[in-house]
């Protein structure tokens, strides 16, 4: 009698140890953003916050990919135009884990012009635990250029001006001139950039032209499709600007 009162605690106590149930993996930890620095804009990556170059407003946002142990299977991006408090923000989309763009979102929802968004992101992992938000960035977006000539193909130029239309309210400091060849589907290369800041041109000019002389020009190969745009710059380069639509453009030399 004695001896079977003395093993009931025991046993309820080894019971007690025994996990009832599967054991959940925690949350996995706050994502990192990938924060603007000084001269990406004039790089191929670009990397950071920025705005992205489509006909529609559009900002782009990167950050770091999760370690593989953290499992995370999705990354939510979250939206606010007031700084603080996470009241603020609302869930604006998601990216899928190990896709080909699992650490980049673009922003296609309903933007402003002259307006700050701020953005964080969470990842989620397999349970659906999601982590506590990332840092911040935000970014503001400035009315657009608008590439004219050249489009399509030019014939044995001696120069070749690049014409683009600035819209009379987006008074920038400056613009970047980018040329990219275009490599098959998924690749590219930055061939040609020109960055003027200060702007030369008059107040209120709303038409401006580059000009590639005969011997720059060679760097273009004979009918090869490239790319232009034009990015317009004001005030702080890391959070303000915009990016143009790209156009494209080849040269027949006649070879």
């Amino acid at each position: 009698m004695r001896l079977i009162i003395f093993l009931l605690p025991v046993l309820g106590m080894l019971g007690a140890c025994t996990p009832t149930g599967t054991e959940t993996s925690k949350a996995p930890d706050p994502p990192k953003m990938v924060q603007k620095e000084v001269g990406a804009d004039t790089t191929l990556a670009e990397r950071g916050i920025d705005a992205e170059a489509r006909r529609e407003n559009a900002i782009r946002i990167m950050w770091y990919r999760q370690p593989a142990t953290q499992g995370v299977v999705r990354y939510k991006i979250y939206r606010s135009q007031d700084a603080d408090g996470l009241a603020n923000y609302r869930f604006i989309g998601q990216q899928e884990a190990e896709n080909s763009e699992d650490t980049t979102f673009v922003d296609l929802d309903s933007l402003s012009i002259f307006t700050k968004y701020f953005y964080f992101i969470t990842a989620v992992n397999e349970e659906g635990k999601e982590s506590l938000p990332s840092d911040t960035v935000w970014y503001n977006l400035l009315p657009k250029a608008t590439p004219g000539f050249p489009k399509g193909q030019v014939f044995k130029p001696d120069s070749l001006g690049f014409t683009f239309n600035v819209p009379s309210d987006a008074f920038p400091n400056g613009y970047i001139f980018r040329i990219e060849r275009l490599i098959g589907a998924n690749f590219r290369e930055l061939v040609y950039l020109y960055m003027e800041n200060p702007l030369q041109g008059g107040f209120g000019q709303t038409q401006y032209t580059y000009t590639m002389n005969n011997k720059e020009l060679q760097i273009f190969e004979d009918d090869i499709e490239y790319r232009w745009r034009i990015d317009l710059l004001a005030g702080d380069p890391l959070h303000n600007g915009s990016e143009s639509d790209w156009a494209t453009f080849s040269i027949d030399w006649g070879n």
